[in-house]
């Protein structure tokens, strides 16, 4: 399920085949293409195929057009909990604070939700749009590299890194708070555990009707894998409950005692088979 980030303005999303063609004229643009860094021999399309199978890059959509503008994307993830960042914005968007908005989202998400502790970042000193930006996202500069190989050439690169909030000891992940769970937790204890991890995903602002929109895509998703996928079907389940269980804690209601008292009601009722056809 590819699960939408949204900020006030933006939507930061995995990247699908038919976003090519906007990645491409930003990517391949002169005053973009001369701060990236690629190796010899990529093109926009390999590049854009691997952000495509990278679970960790997000493309940066604006909000009232759905056009793509940029992308961000983290590699490297270690099992120390550290990643590296990189980002590119589209040049006719450049100083509209778009890439700041979209990197502080994607930084919470990787911190808060993912569990990470540290992302480090690196470009040439000379993109002082990209230094102003990181040191203004709360980067610390740790090191300028004098005179390495950078982006086909010789260049000063600045080194920053930053850390999350897991590192200062305050809000739990989501991959902490799933280690709570097991096998015997109550339904209860998984429902709360959703209400805490929607609203370390910045979710928490979703409508009831924008949720049953969700959950109809998912039911659709689901009645798909059933008849296509069967490896895909314990997936979609997951998803549906997932979403009902947003719709319930909006409406305050525990989905056990909901449960409940629907099956004394059930037991109390005489059943034949066209009840149920």
């Amino acid at each position: 399920m590819n699960i939408a980030i949204q900020t006030k303005n933006l939507i930061l999303r995995r990247l699908v085949p038919k976003d090519y063609k906007a990645f491409a004229l930003y990517y391949n643009h002169p005053e973009v293409a001369k701060w990236i860094s690629v190796y010899e021999g990529d093109t926009s399309k390999a590049t854009f195929e691997y952000n495509r199978q990278l679970e960790t890059s997000y493309g940066i959509f604006l909000k009232d057009s759905d056009k793509l503008v940029g992308n961000i994307q983290f590699v490297n993830l270690a099992n120390d909990f550290t990643a590296d960042v990189g980002f590119i914005l589209d040049s006719m968007h450049w100083g509209q604070g778009i890439m700041k908005e979209a990197l502080m989202t994607a930084l919470d998400y990787m911190f808060d939700v993912r569990g990470f502790c540290t992302i480090r970042a690196a470009c040439d000193e000379k993109n002082i749009r990209s230094v102003k930006l990181l040191l203004s996202c709360g980067f610390a500069h740790e090191a300028t590299l004098k005179n390495v190989s950078y982006i086909g050439g010789v260049a000063n690169v600045a080194h920053f890194y930053k850390e999350g909030k897991k590192m200062k000891g305050e809000k739990k992940s989501q991959i902490e708070l799933l280690e709570e769970l097991g096998e015997n937790s109550s339904l209860n204890e998984i429902q709360e555990y959703l209400k805490k991890v929607f609203e370390l995903r910045g979710f928490s602002d979703k409508t009831i009707q924008q949720d049953m929109l969700h959950l109809c895509e998912e039911v659709g998703e689901l009645s798909q894998a059933l008849r296509r996928n069967p490896d895909g079907i314990k997936g979609e389940i997951a998803d549906v409950f997932i979403i009902l269980a947003s719709i319930a804690n909006q409406l305050g209601i525990s989905i056990f005692d909901a449960f409940e008292g629907k099956e004394k009601v059930n037991a109390q009722r005489k059943w034949n088979k066209k009840d149920v056809e």
